[in-house]
Formats: structure tokens, sequence, C-alpha cells
């Protein structure tokens, strides 16, 4: 007969978009799927960073035009929502596992992460969540990241939740600069967020 299933699990996913971030009056609204839930996934484009900006000025990358609320901010009103409506106080850290992920990571290579980068190698995350190899690449981002802003981004996370990690990610691995067309995808680390998420809520297992 076929094999017994022992355990399900169900993911649902609720996607806001970084303009919705930018409005507190949505945030509000949207702010019981966020402290219900049992990970987040932060998306922070790192072109919009001003250090980063001026490193990739003239360059040949096509940086945004509009800039939106500092990334910082957007942590902060993320933890501020969730102590509010959870009743956490400011002194304490929110336990909800949070990836900080900086996208479009494809637009940093060569001109301010080296190609040999951690975060350019193919994921080996096949069958179990592999630990030493996230938290390298989470050292990995987190050194580059001071060197972009100092402290305030590291600091507003680690002064906000107990269980982070960074990430770097390319959905597409390169920009199509106005063409709409892309000769290659080569997406860059897209799972790893979703597999430290499904480890920390012990859905996948880790390996050292």
């Amino acid at each position: 007969g076929k094999p017994a299933i022992d355990t399900v699990t169900t993911i649902s996913f609720f996607d806001t978009a970084g303009e919705d971030l930018d409005d507190n009056d949505v945030m509000v609204t949207e702010n019981k799927y966020i402290y219900n839930s049992k990970g987040i996934i932060l998306l922070i484009d790192p072109l919009q960073i001003p250090e980063v900006r001026d490193q990739l000025e003239g360059k040949g990358v096509e940086l945004p035009k509009t800039i939106n609320t500092e990334s910082k901010e957007i942590i902060s009103r993320v933890a501020n929502l969730i102590r509010r409506a959870s009743r956490i106080k400011a002194t304490e850290l929110i336990n909800i596992p949070i990836a900080i992920c900086f996208s479009k990571i494809d637009a940093l290579e060569k001109h301010i992460l080296p190609s040999n980068s951690h975060i350019y190698r193919s994921s080996t995350q096949e069958g179990v969540f592999k630990i030493k190899e996230a938290q390298s690449i989470s050292s990995e981002v987190e050194t580059f990241l001071r060197n972009w802003s100092g402290e305030s981004i590291i600091n507003q996370v680690k002064g906000s939740f107990s269980t982070y990690s960074f990430f770097g990610l390319s959905a597409l691995g390169s920009n199509p600069h106005g063409s709409n067309e892309i000769k290659k995808i080569r997406p860059i680390r897209v799972e790893d967020p979703f597999l430290w998420l499904l480890y920390k809520n012990n859905v996948v297992k880790g390996k050292e």
C-alpha cells in the first residue's frame, strides 16, 4: 500500500509591495498578517542605499529614479507594528525569524562585490539546509552592509529581532536595461531565505 503521511505542513505566503511599507495607514490594516506570521522575508534594494548608488554611478548600472523610505526605517516600522499588536515591550526582542534579503545582487558583481564571493556560487541546499553555508553568506553580506551604510541597518535588525539572517539574491541574474530582454536568466540564491525560514520552523532538516 501507499506509505502513511506522518506530517502535513501548510505554507501560506502573504506578499505586500514595497510601496505599502512606505504607507503607515496601509501597514496598519495589513499588520495582522505580519505579526501572526512564522517568518518574515524583507527585500531591500541595495540600489536604494546612497553609498551603493555613489559607487555605481557612471558604471553602466541602471539606478532607480525614485528613492523610497530608508531601509532602517522600514525595519523599524515593521518591528513597531509587531510590538504594538503583540504587546511586546520596546526592550524585548521579537521572536519571529526575519530574513533580510538584498535583491538585485547581480548589479553589485565586480563593481562592489568580488565575482568569487560566496553569494555568486551555486547553492548546495539539496535535501537538507546547509547551516554553515547560510552562516557564511550572512556574515559576508553583513560585512559588506557595514561598508555600505555603517551600523545603522544592522543595529536596527539586531535591536528588534532575536533571530535573523542576511541574504543576497537575484531573481533574474541581470538587468534588461530597458530592452525587456535577458539573454540568459541566472537566478542567484532565491531559495536560500525560504529554506532558512523552513529550517527555523522545523519543516526541513539542517546539516552542519
